[in-house]
C-alpha cells in the first residue's frame, strides 16, 4: 500500500440553529477543489443535527482539517451551529490486500483494507472478514498438521464474499480520481454517467453501465476523452474481476499477485494518455 491508498479526513458534528430541509437524505459531494481525490460529506442526524466533513487522497501535502475551514464551515447551513464533536482519522481507500494470511496471522479489517474503495465505508466487509476468519481459525487450530492450507480458505473465500467487488471498485477509484471538476460536471450533464450510474457502481451493485453506446458517444464527442476513460474503466472493471474468479492456491499466489499488479499499472497508463 502508498500514501495514495488512504483517506485523510475531518469531520465535524454541529448542532444546528435552523432545522435542514430532507433530513432523510445523506449527501456526499465530488469536487477536486475542497477534496482532492475524495470527496465531502453533509449526513444529517435528524433535522437540527449534521455530520459534516471530507476526506483527501493520502501523499497530497493537503491539509483536510484546513480546507474544512476554508470551504465548508462557512457554508449557509452551519451559519450559528455549536460543535458538538470533531476530529481527524485515516481510512483506508483501496482494494483489500491480495492475501489477508501469511506467517500465521490473519489480517482482518482496517489492517487488510476491506474497505469499499469508492467511500472508504468498511463496517461490513470487516465483518465479512472476521465472521471467515474466526471460522477457518477454528478449522486451522483443529487441523495443525495443515494450518497454512486450511488458513488460505480466508483469502479464497473472503474473495468470494466481498474481495473481488473491492478490487472492481478500486479500478472505479482511480478512474474518479484522475477527473477534474469539469470532467465530472460535463459526465453527469451530458448523462456519460448517471449519479443513479455513479451510486450503484460505488456501492458495488452493478458494473459500470456503458450503455447507450451511440447516445452517449454523440452526447460526449465535445470531449472524447472522459468517454474513452469511462469505456476503458469499465473494461478494466471486468478484467480484474476475471482475474480474482482465479484467485490461487499458495504456491501460485506470487504469480498472480504480480499479474493483478501489472493490470492495475496497465489502467493507469491508460488514463494518463
Amino acid at each position: 500500500p502508498q500514501p495514495r491508498d488512504i483517506s485523510v479526513c475531518y469531520r465535524e458534528v454541529r448542532a444546528l440553529k435552523h432545522p435542514i430541509e430532507h433530513p432523510e437524505t445523506a449527501r456526499i459531494y465530488l469536487d477536486q477543489n475542497i477534496a482532492l481525490g475524495g470527496y465531502w460529506w453533509l449526513f444529517p442526524h435528524g433535522e437540527d443535527q449534521v455530520n459534516i466533513g471530507l476526506g483527501l487522497q493520502g501523499g497530497r501535502g493537503l491539509d483536510p482539517k484546513h480546507l474544512y475551514m476554508k470551504h465548508l464551515s462557512k457554508l449557509d447551513i452551519l451559519a450559528d451551529s455549536t460543535l458538538l464533536d470533531g476530529g481527524g482519522g485515516v481510512v483506508p481507500l483501496r482494494r483489500s490486500l491480495h492475501s489477508l494470511v501469511g506467517f500465521g496471522v490473519m489480517f482482518i479489517g482496517d489492517a487488510a483494507f476491506t474497505v469499499n474503495p469508492i467511500t472508504g465505508g468498511g463496517i461490513g466487509p470487516s465483518m465479512q472478514s472476521g465472521s471467515i476468519a474466526g471460522r477457518v481459525a477454528v478449522e486451522a487450530l483443529n487441523d495443525e498438521d495443515h494450518m497454512d492450507e486450511v488458513m488460505w480458505r480466508l483469502n479464497r473465500e473472503y474473495t468470494r464474499a466481498y474481495g473481488m467487488k473491492a478490487a472492481g471498485l478500486d479500478i472505479f477509484r482511480i478512474f474518479l480520481q484522475s477527473l477534474k471538476n469539469e470532467d465530472i460536471e460535463f459526465g453527469m450533464e451530458k448523462q456519460i454517467i448517471t449519479e443513479e450510474d455513479l451510486h450503484r457502481v460505488s456501492y458495488g451493485q452493478a458494473d459500470l453501465p456503458v450503455r447507450e453506446k451511440a447516445l452517449r458517444v454523440i452526447r460526449g464527442l465535445t470531449r472524447p476523452t472522459v468517454l474513452r476513460h469511462l469505456t476503458t474503466t469499465s473494461s478494466y472493471m471486468k478484467k480484474v474481476k476475471q482475474m480474482y474468479h482465479t484467485y490461487p492456491e499458495i504456491e501460485n499466489f506470487q504469480p498472480w499477485s504480480d499479474q493483478v499488479n501489472t493490470l492495475f499499472h496497465e489502467f493507469q497508463e491508460k488514463l494518463s494518455k
